[in-house]
């Protein structure tokens, strides 16, 4: 039993099986990194809500820093190459976000210009107006 359990192992990914999952990994290019968990999980699901498929790898590696070097426990966002464009243009314009904080509709509570919902009452707010930050 427990020989038949690890031949379902894949190679490529530790677990499943088969070729159309492996050829999805190895298509796969990183996008970002980071050593903090949350921020690797907050962009890629930025990327995701925008409609760029993303995965994050390398997640188990935070307990090891200080233990290995810290480039080599740093966190993964990875996409499809054929997403690659679009997902570094979308984390590029997250970074750009500047403004002024804007109050809520409903409750009238501050909310910093990159928030979409607010941060009190979870009332989704209007899209603040980007500016372009001068080089």
């Amino acid at each position: 039993m427990l020989l038949s359990a690890c031949n379902a192992i894949d190679p490529v990914l530790g677990f499943g099986e088969g070729a159309a999952t492996r050829e999805y990994a190895m298509a796969d290019v990183v996008v970002f990194s980071s050593i903090w968990l949350p921020e690797a999980h907050l962009v890629a699901s930025m990327l995701t809500r925008e409609g760029v498929p993303a995965r994050v790898k390398n997640q188990m590696r935070t307990g090891l820093i200080g233990e290995i070097p810290i480039d080599d426990a740093r966190i993964e966002v990875t996409v499809p190459a054929e997403h690659v464009a679009d997902a570094e243009a979308l984390i590029k314009a997250s970074r750009e976000v500047v403004g002024v904080d804007r109050p809520c509709p409903t409750c009238a509570e501050e909310n910093p210009p990159s928030f979409e919902v607010c941060w009190s009452c979870g009332t989704d707010l209007p899209p603040a107006p980007r500016v372009k930050l001068v080089e």
